[in-house]
């Protein structure tokens, strides 16, 4: 189509809570007006061990841009533009609008399912998008039990089970030292996430008619619980 470009820089409209800007130190979303700052919490990068960087600034040195699609987003914009969207479905969930949910968290999953890591991707990235993931997806499928699409309950409790086993597999190891460091017990990550996606995948199949699968998928989760209670793990 044909585009009308123009050589004029035009001035940027003010800036207000919540939008995206542009300034000196890189893109970054407006969190604060002050009478005649901004504070700009920025998203196009960040110090050591997540630490988000904010800047106090002069309306003049900002400019309002247009929100990034996902495909333009850098991998921690994607991060948090999934937990903003797994915000809403909850409110959405605990209003009982499960279709509303179901649409928001699958928006949340699909924002981070595709990230190609880089080699140098610190831990702390990885363990990040294991937790959207894990918690989206399981939260997805609980959606799906309450309006009765079980083959795609079974498709979300299937994608965070193989991350959850994935995880355990290397049980000890780096991302796992970064999600214990978090606070992420082992009886949440390998305990309740597991639990959940078990119970999840054994609703969707009792409601197939399949029975027999689904209690041999209860009776994985009991013993996941009855280890963790007697282990007392913290």
């Amino acid at each position: 189509p044909t585009i009308l470009y123009s050589p004029s820089d035009f001035p940027s409209i003010q800036p207000t809570k919540g939008c995206g800007v542009l300034c000196f130190a890189g893109r970054g979303r407006v969190v604060n007006v002050l009478e005649d700052k901004v504070v700009v919490e920025l998203s196009s990068w960040r110090l050591a061990d997540r630490s988000l960087v904010t800047c106090y600034l002069a309306k003049s040195a900002v400019q309002v841009v247009r929100p990034k699609q996902i495909y333009e987003m850098s991998v921690y914009e994607k991060i948090d533009r999934a937990l903003e969207l797994k915000d809403q479905a909850a409110g959405y969930f605990r209003g009982k609008e499960y279709d509303l949910a179901l649409q928001t968290y699958a928006r949340a999953v699909d924002a981070v399912k595709y990230v190609q890591h880089k080699a140098d991707s610190p831990n702390t990235l990885r363990a990040d998008l294991i937790v959207v993931m894990v918690t989206c997806s399981n939260n997805a499928g609980t959606c799906c039990s309450h309006l009765g699409y079980h083959d795609l309950a079974i498709k979300y409790a299937t994608q965070s089970l193989s991350l959850i086993e994935a995880l355990e597999e290397k049980k000890g190891m780096k991302i796992h030292t970064v999600l214990r460091k978090d606070g992420h017990a082992d009886s949440k990550l390998f305990g309740e996430w597991k639990v959940k996606s078990w119970m999840i995948l054994a609703s969707a199949q009792y409601e197939k008619d399949e029975a027999k699968v689904a209690m041999d998928v209860i009776t994985k989760a009991r013993e996941t619980v009855v280890l963790f209670v007697s282990d007392n793990d913290t």
